[in-house]
């Protein structure tokens, strides 16, 4: 190890740019996909999302599992502009069962 660490060349810190937007400005949309066994069908194994809504500016995230955009804009407001992380899957969903969200 001691050599290892003598010969490989030191790696160079990544660049990160922060996209800063004013306040009400802009929220950022992701998705996650869960697996999941509810208590009442152990026998039934499920694919649940997690939508999930970022601020731009404050960060302040906001996320649930069922009625997606309408609640989070209940409760976060409404900004103008949105960014959806995984845009294909926001529009076509993954796997077999595929639709639009």
């Amino acid at each position: 190890m001691d050599f290892l660490r003598d010969v490989r060349p030191t790696s160079e810190p990544g660049l990160e740019v922060a996209l800063e937007t004013a306040p009400g400005e802009r929220a950022k949309v992701d998705f996650a996909q869960f697996h999941v066994v509810f208590t009442d069908e152990p026998a039934t194994p499920r694919i649940v999302w997690l939508f999930s809504v970022v601020l731009g500016y404050s960060r302040l995230i906001w996320a649930r599992f069922l009625r997606c955009h309408a609640a989070a804009f209940d409760a976060i407001g409404d900004p103008p502009e949105i960014l959806y992380d995984r845009m294909k899957t926001a529009v076509l969903g993954e796997g077999e069962t595929a639709a639009l969200l």
